[in-house]
C-alpha cells in the first residue's frame, strides 16, 4: 500500500510539476507579448497551447524583435485570447502561412470580440496570394464593420488593391521583365535588406545572419554587411561599423566621396523601439564610433530612420513619426551644409499620407524619388512608388507596379538604372518569396526592339516613291537616330532601342520635306511602330513666287452675276495657288478684286470687297494658312482699259476690268 500511495504521489507531483511549466508557458508568453517580442512570445504560446515542455521547433526564425499593436493591456487566460495573440503574433512577424488558420479559428468561433480579427485574415490571405478570398474576406469585414475608422478606411483600399493586383498580373510588358534572387550568399537564414552600392564592385546591405554562431543570444541582430564583387563571386563580410551593445544597424548612405556614412541605429527598450540616424566618418581605413546626428534630424521622442544622401550630397531624406507630419512615417528632408543638417522639411502631402512612407531614395539621372509606401492604391503592404520632381516641387506618385512590386512588402530599392530606363539595373528587398523575413533581389527591366517601318508615297495618286532618304530623329532632342533609303515599293524599315518620341523626315529633291511624328509609348505594349501612308506623301517642289510688288492676274476667275460667289470654273487655277502657297509657308499675298463702272462707286467697292474675300475664304479652306492672305476690294478705281472709248460702251475693256489678281506682300 506504502508503495501505491507512493506512486500515485509521484504522479500528482509530475502533473503539477506539468502543469505548472504550461503555467510558466503562458506567464512568459504574455510578458514577451507586451515588450512586443513576437518571436518568443508565439513560441511560448505554442507550448501552452500545445501543453508540454518540449521544443518545438518551428520554421520561423525572426530578423528583428517588433511592436506592433496587440491587445497588451492584460494577459491571455481563455484559450481563445491566446489563440488570437498567436495569430497577432505572426501578423506581426510577417509570417501569412502561420497567421492565415489561426485567424481562421477565431472568425470561426463566432464572437464579437475580435472584431479585426476578419480583417487581418483577408491581409494574410491578399500576403499569400488568395485574391478571390481575400477580397470576399474584406467585403464582408465592411458588412460587418461599421465603424467609421483608419482600419474601415484601410479595407475599402484593400478591396481597390485587390483589383489593381489583377490587373497588374494580366498587363501586356512583363516578359520584359527579369528578377532573380541575389545570389552569392547575399541571402542567408534571416534577413537581408537596405542595398547601397558603396562603389561599382561593394555593395552594402543589413543582414541578421549570424556572426559568431556560438555567441548565444546574439542571433538575429541586425547589423551592415558589405560584398566585394570579384568576377562571378562576391565576398560577403561584416563591415566593421562599431556597434554598442544589442544596438541593431541598418540602412546605410554615403557621401559622394565615400568618407562619411549616415545609418541608422535602433534598440528595443523595455517595450518600446527606438530608432536614430548615425554617423561615422572613415579614419585610416577604418569608420569611426558612431555619433548621433543633431536634433533636426534626430527629434527627441520621435522615430528616425532611414537616411539616403542625394548623389550630390546637398539633401539627406529620411523616414521619421515626429510631430508635424501627415501621420505615420513621413519622408523628410534637410539640406546639407559642411557635412552639417539643417532645418528639417515636410515632403508635403503630395508625397506623404496618413499611413506609412518609408525607405526614399532619389535617382539622379531621372530626377525621381522612390519610396515605400503602405497608405496608397497598391499590390498590398508596402509598394515602391515614383515621384519625379525636386525639393519643394513633386508630382504625384506612381505604383512602379508588378513585378517590381508584389502582395507582401516590397522596401528598400537601388537603382544604376539610366534616365530613360529606370529599373535597368536594380537590386531590392522584399519578402515575397520568404516566409517571414526581407531578402534581395536583382531587377531589370529591358527595353524592347521596336521595328520603325513607314511608307512614302505621293501625295496627287498615293503612287510609292523610291529613293526617299528618311531621317529618324528623337523629338525632345532634334538627335538624329539613323537614316534609311525607301525601296521600289516606297518603303522603308529599321530597328530601335529605348522608347521616346518620334519624328520622320523624308527628304528627296525637287521635292519638299515632309515630317510625321509617331509617339512610342513607355508601357511596352508594342512592339512595332508605323508611319500611316496617308499622312507621309511628299510632293513636288512649287515654283517659287514673283517677286515682291508683283501683281499676278488669276484667270478665269468668275462670280455669280451681281454676287460674290465663285464659280466652279474658278477651282482649278485657285487650287494650284493654294498649292503654290503651301509650298510657300512664308509668302503673305493680297488677294485684290476689281469691277468695271456699272453701278455706283460704292456698290462696286462693296461688291468687290466681298468677291476678295471669297477668294480668301476658298483658299485657307484647302490648307492655306489665314496669315498668308490678306484681302481688298478697289471697285472700279483701277481700270486696266477704258470702260467707254468716244462715248461708246467698250465690252472688251469692261471685261478686261472685271478681273481678280494677288500681290506679293512679303516673300
Amino acid at each position: 500500500m506504502k508503495r501505491i500511495f507512493l506512486l500515485f504521489g509521484m504522479m500528482g507531483l509530475m502533473l503539477t510539476a506539468s502543469a505548472q511549466f504550461v503555467v510558466d508557458y503562458l506567464k512568459g508568453a504574455n510578458e514577451y507579448y507586451r515588450k512586443g517580442d513576437y518571436a518568443s512570445a508565439v513560441e511560448y504560446f505554442e507550448k501552452y497551447l500545445a501543453g508540454t515542455d518540449e521544443d518545438q521547433q518551428g520554421e520561423y526564425n525572426p530578423y528583428a524583435p517588433q511592436k506592433g499593436k496587440g491587445k497588451t493591456d492584460k494577459d491571455a487566460t481563455n484559450p481563445l485570447e491566446v489563440t488570437y495573440r498567436v495569430a497577432e503574433c505572426y501578423r506581426h512577424l510577417n509570417y501569412p502561412s502561420k497567421a492565415a488558420p489561426v485567424y481562421k479559428k477565431v472568425i470561426d468561433a463566432k464572437t464579437n470580440f475580435y472584431p479585426l480579427a476578419r480583417y487581418y485574415y483577408g491581409q494574410q490571405l491578399r500576403a499569400l496570394g488568395q485574391y478571390q478570398n481575400a477580397a470576399k474576406e474584406f467585403q464582408q469585414f465592411l458588412l460587418d464593420y461599421q465603424v467609421d475608422d483608419a482600419v474601415r478606411k484601410s479595407a475599402n483600399r484593400e478591396v481597390k488593391n485587390l483589383a489593381f493586383v489583377e490587373s497588374e498580373m494580366n498587363k501586356k510588358g512583363l516578359q520584359y521583365y527579369t528578377l532573380n534572387k541575389s545570389r552569392y550568399r547575399l541571402n542567408l537564414k534571416g534577413a537581408s535588406y537596405a542595398p547601397v552600392w558603396m562603389d561599382n564592385n561593394t555593395l552594402l546591405f543589413t543582414s541578421t545572419r549570424t556572426v559568431d554562431p556560438d555567441a548565444k543570444g546574439k542571433q538575429y541582430v541586425n547589423r551592415v554587411f558589405q560584398a566585394v564583387y570579384q568576377k562571378d563571386t562576391a565576398i560577403v563580410r561584416p563591415l566593421y561599423l562599431p556597434q554598442a551593445g544589442e544596438m541593431h544597424q541598418a540602412a546605410v548612405t554615403l557621401t559622394p566621396d565615400g568618407k562619411t556614412m549616415f545609418f541608422t541605429g535602433w534598440s528595443l527598450k523595455g517595450d518600446k523601439k527606438s530608432t536614430v540616424i548615425y554617423t561615422s566618418k572613415k579614419d585610416g581605413g577604418e569608420w569611426t564610433n558612431p555619433v548621433e546626428l543633431g536634433p533636426s534630424v534626430n527629434e527627441p521622442g520621435s522615430n528616425n530612420q532611414q537616411p539616403h544622401l542625394s548623389a550630390d550630397g546637398k539633401y539627406l531624406y529620411f523616414s521619421s513619426n515626429r510631430a508635424g507630419g501627415k501621420g505615420g512615417y513621413d519622408l523628410w528632408v534637410v539640406s546639407m551644409e559642411n557635412g552639417l543638417p539643417g532645418t528639417a522639411q515636410n515632403l508635403g502631402a503630395t508625397i506623404n499620407t496618413v499611413d506609412d512612407e518609408q525607405a526614399p531614395f532619389y535617382h539622379a539621372p531621372s530626377g525621381s524619388l522612390i519610396f515605400s509606401c503602405n497608405g496608397r492604391i497598391g499590390m498590398g503592404g508596402f509598394d515602391f512608388f515614383q515621384s519625379k520632381g525636386v525639393v519643394g516641387k513633386w508630382s504625384e506618385p506612381v505604383n512602379l507596379g508588378y513585378p517590381v512590386n508584389s502582395v507582401k512588402d516590397d522596401i528598400y530599392m537601388y537603382t544604376r538604372g539610366t534616365a530613360k530606363n529606370i529599373l535597368s539595373d536594380v537590386i531590392l528587398s522584399s519578402d515575397r518569396d520568404a516566409a517571414c523575413c526581407l531578402e534581395l533581389f536583382d531587377l531589370q527591366r529591358r527595353i524592347p526592339s521596336r521595328t520603325i517601318k513607314g511608307s512614302v508615297v505621293s501625295c496627287s495618286n498615293l503612287a510609292p516613291v523610291a529613293g526617299v532618304q528618311i531621317e529618324i530623329r528623337d523629338t525632345a532632342t532634334g538627335n538624329v537616330l539613323t537614316t534609311k533609303q525607301t525601296d521600289a515599293a516606297g518603303q522603308f524599315q529599321v530597328v530601335l532601342q529605348d522608347p521616346r518620341p518620334l519624328k520622320a523626315i523624308a527628304r528627296m529633291d525637287g521635292y519638299a520635306d515632309t515630317i510625321s511624328i509617331a509617339s512610342v509609348p513607355e508601357e511596352m505594349e508594342i512592339d512595332q511602330l508605323e508611319f500611316t501612308t496617308r499622312a507621309f506623301c511628299i510632293r513636288p517642289l512649287p515654283p517659287p513666287l514673283p517677286p515682291v510688288g508683283t501683281i499676278v492676274e488669276i484667270p478665269n476667275i468668275l462670280y455669280d452675276f451681281n454676287k460674290a460667289t465663285l464659280q466652279p470654273v474658278s477651282f482649278p487655277v485657285l487650287d494650284s495657288l493654294a498649292t503654290l502657297l503651301i509650298g510657300n509657308p512664308n509668302t503673305v499675298i493680297e488677294i485684290r478684286s476689281h469691277t468695271d463702272d456699272i453701278g455706283s462707286d460704292s456698290y462696286n467697292l462693296d461688291l468687290s470687297n466681298r468677291r476678295a474675300h471669297s477668294v480668301v475664304d476658298y483658299l485657307i479652306g484647302r490648307g492655306v494658312q489665314e496669315t498668308q492672305l490678306q484681302s481688298k476690294g478697289y471697285g472700279e478705281s483701277l481700270p486696266l482699259e477704258p470702260n467707254r472709248i468716244n462715248g461708246k460702251d467698250n465690252p472688251a475693256g469692261r471685261a478686261k476690268n472685271r478681273r481678280t489678281e494677288f500681290k506679293v506682300l512679303k516673300n
